[in-house]
């Protein structure tokens, strides 16, 4: 009997203290939880405060941070009452000074600095704060190269600052694959500037200890933009040709003249350029591929060479289309319409490409030509 009573007087205490916990909720308002960020110690007061255990304390103030990361998606306003700081600049100026070598600071600092407050100086200053402490990290040169890129437009308004922060990304670097991911931030940098030189000199450096597929891949690059820097000049200089005659040339070899030359390249034809000197004067020659430039509308003028070497990407995908098919159907296609038949797209190639489908090989042949490819010149 004493010992049912004495379950009873539990089962009620227990009932009684779930009902106390209980009774706090009802009628309560659901709200996400969240704090002000008006009182943080300086970096030097918080070092002292760490005791000895600054990475640990510096997660532990960042984690307790998320809730005023809450609070700024209302108000968009850090500023501290009575200073007027910005409570998220003093947040990770003391998260950083207790523990500089840990990336999410740098992470969650650009994603409120720059997402939520759109301050992309104060940004920019703690990026370039981590690279003093991360110099390698891949992830810190992307936000800096983005940031450059979206914030401040280096790439159009500083095109060769812009490079040489690539450049710098490249060297810092100590992995090859994310060397390499630099490299074709690099190329598609010069794709999307108007077409020039002012790459080719760095490619070459980098050509004198390459090899492998590293080597093929700057000789492609180097040849893709000294063809589209053909494409643009003897374009001009079929713009110069209808100025001075009236009528656009029949073919493109009627505009390389000395005088139109001469206007084109007042400071000297370079070695790059798409002429050729001979003795009787200068005539055209092929782009860096080793493919004839050609004339389009009277107006145009066009390199087969990159038109190829942009229509790789569509082969390579033909091919991978294909072998998925083959996979799916149990079989190969015996021809090039059984193929398409598979699902396989194949696009017309250009500069008069023809696809060809021998056994389990799916290829583009293009038209020979009398010139090679152009590679460096021996030392």
């Amino acid at each position: 009997m004493r010992r049912f009573a004495l379950v009873l007087a539990m089962a009620v205490l227990a009932l009684g203290l779930v009902g106390w916990n209980v009774s706090r909720f009802i009628g309560a308002e659901a709200r996400i939880r969240t704090k002000d960020l008006s009182f943080l110690p300086s970096p030097v007061v918080g070092r002292l405060l760490a005791v000895g255990h600054q990475s640990t304390v510096a997660k532990l103030r960042w984690i307790d941070s998320f809730a005023y990361f809450q609070l700024q998606l209302d108000r968009k306003d850090d500023r501290v009452a009575g200073t007027g700081e910005s409570a998220f600049v003093r947040l990770y100026d003391l998260l950083i000074s207790l523990d500089g070598h840990f990336l999410p600071f740098y992470e969650h600092a650009v994603l409120n600095l720059g997402g939520i407050q759109d301050r992309p100086g104060e940004t920019l200053a703690v990026i370039q704060r981590g690279l003093l402490s991360l110099p390698h990290d891949p992830q810190l040169w992307r936000l800096l190269t983005v940031q450059l890129y979206h914030s401040y437009h280096w790439e159009q308004k500083q095109p060769q600052a812009f490079d040489a922060v690539l450049n710098a990304w490249h060297e810092a670097m100590e992995d090859e694959q994310q060397a390499q991911q630099v490299w074709d931030w690099k190329a598609a940098f010069g794709r999307r500037r108007e077409p020039g030189l002012d790459q080719v000199a760095y490619w070459l450096t980098q050509l004198t200890n390459a090899q492998g597929p590293t080597r093929e891949f700057i000789l492609q690059t180097v040849r893709e933009q000294i063809s589209r820097y053909g494409e643009t000049r003897l374009t001009s200089l079929v713009g110069r040709y209808k100025t001075l005659r009236g009528h656009p040339p029949v073919m493109l070899q009627d505009v390389v003249t000395a005088e139109l030359i001469r206007q084109e390249w007042p400071a000297g034809v370079p070695n790059e350029a798409p002429l050729r000197r001979t003795a009787g004067g200068w005539t055209l020659r092929h782009d860096a591929f080793g493919q004839p430039y050609r004339l389009v509308d009277g107006a145009t003028v066009l390199s087969d060479g990159v038109a190829q070497f942009r229509f790789r990407g569509r082969v390579q995908a033909a091919i991978t289309a294909l072998e998925a098919a083959a996979v799916k159907e149990g079989r190969w296609p015996k021809d090039l319409e059984e193929c398409r038949t598979m699902g396989v797209v194949l696009d017309p190639p250009p500069a008069n490409g023809v696809w060809h489908l021998e056994g389990k090989t799916l290829r583009v042949d293009w038209p020979s030509t009398s010139e090679g490819p152009w590679a460096p010149s021996a030392p």
